[in-house]
């Protein structure tokens, strides 16, 4: 590290040597200041400083004109991009140009390339954070001696001056310093390396070779976790591979040398499930993510096996490039596909459970639901297209759903009663038959207790209404809305405005209830 007084002086010259960054970072701090204007655009920020020093070493015109980035930041809603697959994969593309470089390096280089990045990114995040501290402290202080009555956005206002204009150049700076120098390795990075990065890995290799030979003894498929655990193992392994380039002795070289062959059951058991649950239930947007990632696991391991294709930065640069197509290209991006697949089979199966018009397509207001129930297979299919449904509004939109297929109004969900207390609210027409006489509020009373609801007249039982125990012998009923907010005789009609089901007990809103009689001369209504 340079002295103290140099790098100072470095820090100084840095608005010169990073003129975009700092263009951006003004830009940006501007945006955060005001009010409600365009504040879907601030998470970006660190995509967009991480290309603009990308493109600073690859290509000075390029860089030069990266500040037109800006232009469409200004005029795309970002609201329904952030926090999503993409977005994240967006910041891991930015981590992979700032370890990536300008330059072709080798393995070593490359790994005190990462190295380097890493420690200055972190210095850089640190200084910066002590920096607004100290600054946030003598305000209040002055504040409190002298009773200014500084406004609360200041130091809202130092801490976006702090991270968007002071942290790029901070960053940049550390980084830019001795970039492509090799350097001694850490002795806290040389610890954790050798006493518990790699014993972790070891003992984590032989816990996944044991539940390999488990499954292989009872012939039976690796469970659905099992394939991001083993994400984890691939990924952190070849990052361990690629830092044991910088340590003069490798005491688990046994064990790196010969990653492609341990790796092999891990994966054989991430394959055999991934494609399985493929089979069944076909593309989603992670399953396609994890067929980019155990493609891209099986090319890297692969190519450890010879000197001519053991190169980490190749390796960057395929998962970048992976990212991009598998992200940001419409028709083949992974959202794109999922949406493909599953849009496939919400088609195919309502018209299987004849939820549709077969003309236009559309959902139908009224079902059979006693065809459903009666069927396993149905059954089975309309839960699978409950599922369906959720991720297609998930994806698309609701609204966008409901106007392409209509609105998806079946008041039951086959999974939900098991996950806590489902809520139905009567909000379809009813047809009252023969019951067409509703008595005044005042003359009846309602009581709801040991899980049935009771409806008297004149001191006299006229309907009780058994709910816990028909939900016992008539378990579909919870997902049936119709069933469960009426109850008849031969008399008389109860009408429930909204129930709501915990496990095998139901919970009815009986103020108001409706009740409802068959036309009679007779007052005196009776339950059978």
């Amino acid at each position: 590290m340079k002295p103290w007084k140099d790098i100072l002086r470095r820090m100084a010259h840095s608005p010169r040597r990073f003129p975009v960054e700092l263009v951006f970072g003004i830009v940006f701090f501007a945006v955060a200041c005001i009010d409600d204007f365009h504040e879907d655009m601030l998470p970006l920020f660190v995509p967009v400083v991480a290309l603009s020093f990308f493109l600073r070493g690859a290509n000075r015109w390029l860089y030069a004109a990266s500040p037109l980035l800006l232009v469409p930041l200004f005029f795309i809603d970002f609201r329904h991009f952030l926090w999503t697959t993409a977005f994240v994969l967006t910041y891991v593309l930015a981590a992979l140009l700032l370890v990536h470089g300008s330059r072709r390096l080798a393995n070593r280089p490359f790994a005190n390339h990462v190295l380097h990045v890493a420690i200055a990114t972190a210095f850089g995040m640190l200084v910066t954070g002590l920096l607004m501290l100290a600054v946030w402290a003598i305000v209040a202080s002055t504040d409190y001696l002298f009773s200014l009555h500084v406004p609360d956005k200041i130091y809202a206002y130092t801490g976006f001056f702090a991270w968007f204009v002071v942290a790029p150049q901070v960053c940049c700076t550390f980084i830019h310093e001795d970039e492509y120098e090799e350097v001694n390795v850490p002795k806290v990075v040389r610890l954790i390396l050798d006493f518990i990065l790699s014993p972790a890995l070891i003992i984590y290799t032989v816990i996944l070779f044991a539940y390999f030979l488990n499954i292989v003894r009872i012939w039976d498929l690796p469970k659905g976790n099992v394939a991001y655990m083993v994400i984890a193992f691939v990924g952190t392994a070849l990052v361990g591979r690629l830092l044991q380039e910088m340590l003069e002795h490798r005491h688990f070289a046994w064990f790196y040398d010969h990653l492609t062959w341990i790796a092999l059951p891990p994966l054989v058991m991430f394959w055999v499930g991934t494609l399985y649950r493929i089979r069944l239930y076909s593309l989603t947007e992670s399953r396609v993510y994890l067929l980019w990632i155990g493609a891209l696991m099986t090319l890297f391991v692969g190519m450890l096996l010879w000197r001519r294709t053991r190169h980490f930065q190749s390796m960057a640069t395929i998962l970048g490039m992976a990212i991009l197509l598998s992200t940001f290209v419409p028709g083949i991006s992974a959202k794109s596909i999922g949406l493909r697949c599953q849009t496939r089979r919400f088609k195919t199966f309502v018209q299987e459970l004849h939820l549709a018009d077969a003309t236009t397509g559309r959902l139908l207001p009224t079902f059979d639901f006693d065809r459903i129930q009666n069927d396993s297979t149905l059954y089975a299919h309309y839960e699978e297209t409950n599922s369906i449904v959720s991720y297609l509004k998930e994806q698309m939109g609701g609204n966008a759903f409901d106007e392409r297929y209509g609105e998806w109004n079946y008041r039951y969900r086959l999974e939900a009663a098991a996950q806590g207390r489902v809520y139905f609210k009567l909000d379809t027409p009813l047809d009252l038959g023969d019951y067409t006489i509703m008595l005044p509020e005042k003359s009846f009373y309602v009581s709801q207790g040991d899980g049935r609801i009771d409806v008297t007249r004149e001191e006299t039982l006229i309907l009780e209404y058994p709910i816990d125990s028909m939900l016992k012998e008539k378990p579909q009923m919870k997902y049936d809305a119709a069933s469960l907010h009426t109850y008849r005789n031969d008399s008389v009609l109860l009408v429930v405005p909204s129930v709501s089901i915990e496990g095998e007990k139901a919970f009815a809103d009986i103020y108001p209830v409706q009740v409802f009689v068959k036309p009679k001369t007779n007052q005196d209504v009776r339950s059978k």
